[in-house]
C-alpha cells in the first residue's frame, strides 16, 4: 500500500511539472523584459553601421501577455550620462500581412501629445537564445535599407 501511494505521488508530481512546462512553452517568445545590447543598420549603398550614442542603447522593452508593451526612452544628460525621459506604451500583435514581406509582428505605439503621433510598425522579430532582434526593412526610396535593435532577456 505504501509503495502504491509513493508511485501515485511520483506520477502526480511528474505530471504537474510536465504540464507547467507545457504552459510556459506556449507563451509567445516576445513576452518578457528586454535590455538593448546593440543597434545599427545598413544604408542603401550597402554600408553598415552600429549605433554609438550610449543613450540610444539604454532602452528597455517590456512585453506583456495582454499584448501591451512599454518602451523606456532615455536621452543624454549633456555630461556623457543618460537620463530617463519617458515610457512609450503600445500594443504588439503577431501578423502575417502580405503587404509587409518578412514582418511577423505589428507594433502600435500610442500617441504622446507633443512628442509622437500614433505609429504602427511591421518589424521582423527574431529570437536566438536569450536575444531578440527587431529589424525594420525600408522602401528602396529610403536612405536606409534596414535598421535593427538587439535586446537580451533580463
Amino acid at each position: 500500500m505504501k509503495k502504491l501511494l509513493l508511485v501515485a505521488l511520483l506520477f502526480i508530481s511528474c505530471s504537474k511539472s510536465d504540464n507547467e512546462g507545457t504552459n510556459q512553452g506556449s507563451l509567445d517568445p516576445i513576452i518578457g523584459d528586454w535590455t538593448i545590447i546593440e543597434s545599427g543598420g545598413a544604408l542603401n549603398d550597402g554600408e553598415t553601421f552600429k549605433e554609438s550614442m550610449p543613450c540610444s542603447n539604454a532602452q528597455k522593452l517590456h512585453f506583456y501577455q495582454d499584448n501591451l508593451f512599454e518602451l523606456e526612452i532615455w536621452w543624454g544628460d549633456g555630461n556623457g550620462g543618460c537620463d530617463f525621459d519617458r515610457i512609450q506604451e503600445g500594443e504588439w500583435i503577431k501578423t502575417t500581412r502580405s503587404d509587409y514581406p518578412g514582418a511577423n509582428y505589428r507594433l502600435i505605439y500610442y500617441e504622446i501629445p507633443g512628442y509622437l503621433d500614433r505609429e504602427t510598425g511591421y518589424p521582423k522579430i527574431s529570437f536566438e537564445g536569450n536575444n531578440m532582434t527587431i529589424r525594420y526593412d525600408y522602401e528602396e526610396s529610403s536612405y536606409f535599407k534596414y535598421s535593427y535593435k538587439t535586446y537580451t532577456r533580463e
